[in-house]
């Protein structure tokens, strides 16, 4: 474990996002445990803010490899994963680091179940809607066209849709595209 947070705090990014990738590995293995995983190394948190960006999207794609472990589940999601990933809305300025929140809800929505995605991730996807950024703004777009299909009916209809409405009228082209092809995809999976 001492070897484990050594390497994952190494100053060279390329160790730290090798030790990384190893956790879906060591979440295999006897010696690890449903909670051994989350706290290797010492601060589980620690890839999910690395300055690094391919560590932080692929902290994501780690957790999700490990939710579908089967000794694993999205109970560890909700505890472990979850309220990092909450942490992202407003703990930084950095915009980098607050879409880990964007990512996490995109990519884990599968394995979440809606409570959590409706509660508590949405709200805070929703809100980054108007963020200053508009990368970020883009960003929640793809984020709510992929999350749809793990949302209920009438969330879809009464929450996302008028955000990405209001987002298809946002001063920045970019995001007025990826909000109109967020639309056409919810609006299909609401006629279904």
């Amino acid at each position: 474990m001492a070897m484990l947070s050594s390497l994952a705090t190494d100053g060279n990014w390329r160790v730290r996002h090798a030790t990384l990738l190893l956790l879906p590995t060591l979440a295999t293995s006897a010696a690890f445990s449903a909670v051994s995983i989350s706290r290797a190394p010492a601060d589980f948190e620690m890839w999910a803010t690395d300055k690094c960006a391919l560590i932080r999207s692929d902290w994501v794609r780690m957790c999700a490899e490990i939710a579908e472990i089967p000794s694993y589940s999205s109970a560890w999601l909700v505890q472990h994963v979850l309220p990092v990933l909450l942490r992202r809305h407003a703990d930084t300025p950095s915009y980098e680091k607050r879409a880990v929140l964007l990512h996490g809800m995109a990519r884990l929505a599968p394995h979440l179940g809606s409570k959590s995605l409706e509660e508590e991730l949405l709200p805070l996807a929703l809100s980054m809607a108007t963020d200053k950024v508009p990368n970020l703004r883009m960003l929640v777009a793809d984020t709510l066209q992929k999350a749809s299909h793990y949302l209920s009916h009438g969330v879809v209809i009464g929450r996302v849709m008028p955000a990405l409405r209001d987002l298809e009228t946002d001063e920045d082209i970019d995001v007025v595209e990826a909000a109109r092809d967020a639309t056409e995809a919810c609006v299909a999976l609401t006629t279904r």
